[in-house]
């Protein structure tokens, strides 16, 4: 499935620029004069709240990222796609598929030596509605596939009082076309240090009904030594009518991902060579390949206008290889899971609507753990741990929400979670143990709709964290007693959130449209999951605070001119937190930067042309929990340039682009390691995995749709 990179990456970069060439020089097509824009204000839904309801009417902080902003990315991150949404932030690890992904604070500890694959906590992820999140709330983006994303869905705001241990957010990938079937879509796209990406999808009419199947591959060799990352998915989802309110989705999706850890360095390397790889990391050859495929299966019915259910169910198989932390690890994995939900909407009077929400999810994993001693990068043969980790997780929620009229709207809801581990050790049952955590997650909001298009909010919400399955480990000497952390708890949150947000059309001659999206929130966090010694072991800090502002903007004028930008300040602090390892009260918490902001700027000079200005800000953030000046990370800033556009004959449009990333060279941090550790255990700190420097990316779609949507 995966293609040698060097005849596909000439082959998309030749086309790329003939396409491009073809844009300027198409005179029949571009050298019309470009005709005044004309804004239509949508009605967006929203389908990741478990209910279809539009921006305005959800009182969370919530964003849906469009397919332009996904094509226009090298799609093997959510890094680019995602640099538009205000209060989430997305760092690349070393370039390509290993993302860190931090909402509001949550998600920051998802790095360091434990997290090999990927990981990220706090933040749920779905595709289509089905969870990508496995059960202990550990997630790892193999089966995010942007070829095939036609939305993405992020709700920014604790929403844990429906998915549970989402304290920090969701994000629900859309997959399918974004053109009615039938339909026939070929892109490719190639940049810089080996990078090649390609796709074919397609759309075809059964029936009543319509398939969608999606194929891609990308492979990049990474501007560091030993970061060699390839992924190769195929997606495929059928939805049939039956009825005259039902429908019946089937979803068929695979992936095989590899890549390799550069690891970090320390400030000396990254100031002298950042190019290198740590040398224990690549000695080591630390990498991971995962395999998994799933097959999913989504029932929905709607009697009248009265009650609606929704029926989902999934099994997935993981196959998943290691080289980590001089050990080479097999794991098999079973992940089966679902849900039923019932929504039941009354009209008791004129202007009172009511929508209850009842529903149940279930999800549970299971599999065997094979350990082996490490020679050369390769799996030896002596067999060091053979384990079987199991886990399952059991949520029950219910919500009402009561609209009066067209301007109040009240949500009041909850959830209760039952989370169970167990551990069997094969060769050493005494090990076994099992570990159950339960919680109420409860939700209260209120949303006004002040005038037409625009709405102010206000929402209450508790949410529960526990533990991955890699963060429960025993630190030594407990690691001789036991399988599971006696001492680590699940973090349990409250977020207070106010926010503001519209969209209106505008008569001003010059600008013509505008969406706002404003938010406040004030987090209190008990017993902080923290990760220590690298993130060998996590320990438990006492009580943190975050508190911050979220702008998102985007302007559009008559002749042209648009303006896009996202901006976000937090201050996240620990209040009490010390140990054996220090006192922490007052510090800074690691991996949170005070300040991030991004604004694209777009010119449309013709109809069917276009060019870009962005720039990303990165505020100062801290590497550890004593925030020492070693560890501290200073600003940074990058910039990028695309010029793009399309050509339409009939049925058959070619879209292309050409940019540049990183446009003024600047060398910067893109991630780091909370608390990383000294290498062999003595010397300075390995905290830090520098960015990508100014790279090019060019890309090219072919799209046949003879109906167009």
């Amino acid at each position: 499935m995966i293609l040698p990179h060097a005849c596909v990456k000439t082959s998309a970069v030749a086309t790329c620029l003939t396409a491009l060439a073809l844009l300027f020089l198409s005179g029949s097509v571009l050298a019309q004069e470009r005709r005044d824009t004309v804004f239509q204000i949508p009605a967006v839904t929203v389908t990741a709240t478990r209910t279809p309801e539009t921006l305005l009417e959800v009182p969370l902080a919530v964003q849906i990222v469009p397919a332009g902003p996904i094509r226009l990315s090298r799609r093997i991150g959510l890094e680019e796609p995602l640099s538009l949404v205000p209060g989430l932030l997305v760092q690349s690890r070393a370039g390509g598929l290993d993302a860190r992904i931090t909402v509001r604070g949550f998600g920051a500890r998802g790095n360091g030596d434990r997290s090999n694959a990927g990981t990220i906590r706090g933040i749920r992820v779905l595709v289509d509605g089905f969870p990508v999140s496995e059960p202990d709330g550990r997630t790892s983006l193999d089966l995010v596939d942007l070829w095939s994303a036609s939305s993405i869905e992020v709700i920014r705001s604790n929403s844990s009082a429906l998915y549970g241990g989402a304290s920090g957010g969701l994000i629900n990938v859309r997959s399918g076309g974004d053109s009615s079937p039938p339909f026939v879509r070929a892109g490719a796209a190639a940049g810089s240090f080996g990078l090649h990406s390609e796709s074919v999808q397609t759309g075809t009419m059964l029936g009543q009904g319509d398939l969608v199947f999606t194929l891609s591959n990308s492979t990049f060799d990474g501007w560091r030594e030993h970061s060699r990352s390839s992924k190769a998915t195929l997606n495929s989802v059928l939805t049939l009518p039956f009825g005259e309110k039902g429908s019946l989705t089937t979803q068929i999706l695979s992936t095989s991902n590899f890549f390799q850890v550069p690891g970090p360095l320390t400030r000396d390397q990254f100031n002298l060579a950042p190019r290198q790889a740590d040398s224990t990391y690549a000695a080591r050859d630390e990498r991971r390949l995962n395999r998994i495929g799933r097959v999913g299966l989504r029932v929905d019915y709607g009697a009248g206008e009265t009650h609606a259910v929704s029926v989902l169910a999934f099994g997935e198989e993981k196959v998943i290889e290691r080289s980590e932390r001089n050990t080479f690890r097999d794991f098999n994995r079973y992940h089966f899971g679902g849900n039923a939900l019932y929504r039941l909407s009354l009209f008791p009077g004129e202007p009172v609507r009511s929508v209850t929400l009842l529903g149940v999810d279930e999800a549970y994993q299971n599999g065997s753990i094979l350990f082996y001693n490490l020679v050369q990068g390769n799996r030896g043969t002596t067999l060091r741990q053979n384990k079987v980790e199991g886990a399952n997780s059991l949520g029950l929620f219910a919500q009402e929400e009561l609209a009066f009229g067209d301007a109040w709207s009240v949500i009041v809801g909850a959830r209760f979670d039952i989370l169970t581990y167990a551990a069997d050790d094969n060769m050493n049952p005494s090990l076994a143990a099992s570990k159950e955590f339960r919680a109420w997650s409860p939700k209260l909001g209120v949303s006004f709709r002040w005038r037409p298009g625009h709405a102010v909010y206000a929402s209450l919400g508790g949410g529960l964290e526990a533990p991955a399955y890699n963060e429960v480990d025993p630190p030594p000497p407990f690691d001789t007693l036991t399988s599971l952390n006696p001492f680590l708890d699940p973090m349990k949150s409250q977020t207070f959130e106010i926010g503001a947000k519209g969209i209106a059309e505008l008569s001003s001659p010059i600008l013509r449209f505008v969406a706002y999206d404003l938010a406040g929130f004030l987090i209190n966090v008990s017993d902080e999951i923290v990760p220590y010694d690298g993130g060998a072991y996590f320990l438990t800090a006492g009580r943190s605070r975050r508190l911050g502002a979220e702008v998102g903007l985007d302007l559009r004028s008559s002749f042209g001119l648009s303006l896009r930008g996202a901006g976000t300040i937090l201050s996240g602090t620990y209040l009490t937190y010390a140990n054996e390892l220090g006192d922490f009260s007052g510090r800074d918490i690691p991996g949170v930067p005070d300040l991030s902001i991004t604004a694209l700027l777009r010119y449309d000079v013709r109809e069917n042309l276009y060019i870009e200005f962005g720039a990303r800000h990165t505020g100062k953030y801290f590497s550890d929990d004593s925030n020492s000046p070693e560890g501290g990370v200073s600003p940074a800033t990058t910039l990028r340039a695309v010029v793009g556009g399309s050509l339409t004959s009939g049925p058959v449009v070619l879209d292309a682009y050409l940019g540049i990333e990183n446009l003024a060279d600047h060398s910067y941090v893109s991630s780091v390691f909370i608390n990383g550790v000294p290498a062999g255990g003595s010397g300075a700190p390995r905290y830090f995995e520098p960015g990508l420097p100014r790279n090019i990316l060019c890309g090219v779609t072919l799209r046949w749709n003879p109906r167009p949507s």
